[in-house]
């Protein structure tokens, strides 16, 4: 989600498969994180938050698109195990 000085935000570094409706949820966390990163480098002069945007927001993301992963199959298949069509 950054590599030097580029920082990549909400739909940009992301795709949440609309099934789980968090991109905003997600795209909003990458701004909060990023302007407290953002504001700690101007005020204080120290980058940590920055240096640490990508491993802070990818935990989160990943908890995502695994309950995305899942309410997708559920609601996709509704419940029949045997059904194993273009989708998956």
């Amino acid at each position: 989600m950054s590599r030097g000085k580029l920082y990549l935000l909400g739909d940009a570094a992301h795709i949440v498969p609309p099934m789980s409706a968090k991109g905003i949820n997600l795209a909003l966390n990458d701004a909060e994180v990023f302007a407290r990163a953002a504001i700690q480098q101007i005020q204080q002069g120290d980058s940590r938050l920055l240096d640490s945007y990508s491993d802070t927001c990818l935990s989160r993301i990943w908890n995502y698109q695994a309950f995305a992963a899942w309410i997708t199959e559920i609601m996709h298949n509704v419940g029949d195990t045997s059904y194993a069509g273009e989708f998956r």
